[in-house]
């Protein structure tokens, strides 16, 4: 879903939606850390999933820090050139030294000062601490829109900042509606764009239900500020009557909304992995750099290494299958070759394809000629068929393999809106 608003801010152009600052092609992204720079969770496991231990490595030579702190470093495997590490977990004794909001402003304006230094332009933020941290929404909002757009307005350096909001925990978009009103309370004069123009990368289009969300939100707004200034003066119980009936309205349009939002496209989607036993480290391997994916609510995903003992192989690799909303093939010779996958897995997969009831994918793990088994007419994954262990950097190929499978989930979800 994409909840996507563009602002130009003095010519520079400043991105908020919701999803993984990986998902985006920025020369720098923004992790959230703790003071030992771990990467053990939220963005900054994503993060260090998807770059691999050389990160980890050059992070852990510049511990310990304290909250607030930025530290740069390499990319790793990523297309990006550097890390920036923000520190929003300090040292157990320093808790309380710094305010939310003045850790998160200092931090903000920090990274955003280090880009001409390093000679680069754009940058991909997470909303800082509103994960592991604990931080609210708000507080991180209000921070983060106060310093963007007083440096964008003043930069003379060209700059496309990107926030990207996902929770580690709660993937829903609608727990960063405070985050888009924040920005447009602090930043009004600041025209927001939602459609695509000449010499720019497509815009999606917010989802109706959405849009709708947002200007409801805004309307709340509105309705009880005008409570408020009536208060003020000398009070009209007539109008103060609309208004309190307007709220009311208001108020259940929202949890219509936010009920239509928790529908069946915004759940995780169902994923079968199919492979065959010899495959089973690539397959491990692939399963790390699904993490993200794992972790961000996107995907619950099987494979028959989690059959308990005592249970029935054959029918519960079926029931699996019947139930999976997407279907991964992980080929190379050894999947081709195997009888139970070509009768079984193969063919029910492939059933389900023609019929709609399922999207196949095939991943191609070692060069196979996967074309003559009745895949050719599918859009496989990395990106134009080549086959993971032909690439010079595994790990660019299971990240190529992670994105694929997002945007793959992302046109899944609309279809089930």
């Amino acid at each position: 879903m994409s909840m996507r608003r563009i602002y130009d801010i003095a010519g520079n152009q400043l991105t908020i939606d919701v999803g993984s600052v990986l998902d985006i092609p920025a020369e720098v992204v923004v992790s959230s850390d703790d003071y030992r720079l771990t990467m053990g969770g939220g963005v900054s496991a994503a993060i260090l999933a998807a770059a691999g231990t050389p990160v980890a490595l050059d992070a852990a030579k510049a511990v310990p820090r304290e909250a607030g702190d930025v530290v740069v470093t390499t990319a790793g495997a990523l297309p990006s050139r550097y890390v920036f590490h923000v520190v929003t977990i300090g040292p157990p004794q320093d808790e309380d030294r710094i305010a939310v909001p003045d850790l998160v402003r200092h931090a903000t304006r920090s990274c955003l000062e280090l880009m001409q230094p390093l000679g680069v332009h754009s940058i991909a933020f997470p909303a800082l601490g509103t994960g592991t941290a604990g931080y609210s929404i708000e507080s991180s909002a209000a921070a983060m829109a106060e310093v963007t757009n007083e440096v964008l307005s003043q930069s003379g350096w060209p700059l496309q900042v990107s926030i990207m909001l996902m929770s580690r925990t709660l993937a829903s978009p609608m727990r960063y509606l405070a985050f888009y009103e924040e920005f447009a309370r602090r930043a009004p004069h600041v025209a927001v764009q939602e459609t695509e123009k000449p010499g720019t990368a497509h815009v999606d289009q917010p989802k109706p239900i959405l849009s709708d969300l947002l200007n409801l939100e805004q309307e709340r707004q509105m309705l009880e500020q005008e409570l408020i200034d009536l208060f003020s003066g000398n009070g009209d119980p007539a109008r103060e009557g609309e208004l309190r009936a307007a709220l009311e309205r208001n108020t259940s349009q929202r949890l219509h909304a936010a009920q239509r939002e928790q529908s069946p496209g915004g759940k995780a989607a169902a994923v079968f992995v199919s492979y065959a036993h010899e495959d089973e480290a690539m397959r491990s391997k692939l399963s790390d750099h699904l993490g993200g994916l794992r972790h961000g609510g996107y995907i619950k995903d099987w494979s028959d290494g989690q059959i308990v003992p005592g249970q029935e192989w054959g029918p519960e690799i079926i029931r699996r299958l019947e139930e999976a909303d997407i279907v991964l093939l992980l080929v190379t010779s050894s999947f081709l070759g195997s009888e139970f996958i070509g009768r079984v897995e193969l063919a029910k997969a492939l059933e389900r394809h023609r019929r709609g009831a399922a999207i196949v994918i095939p991943v191609i793990l070692k060069p196979a000629d996967w074309e003559s088994a009745g895949l050719a007419g599918l859009q496989a994954l990395p990106k134009n068929g080549k086959a993971v262990s032909t690439w010079s950097d595994h790990d660019a190929a299971y990240l190529d393999i992670a994105k694929g499978l997002r945007r793959a989930i992302d046109d899944w979800r609309v279809s089930k809106q």
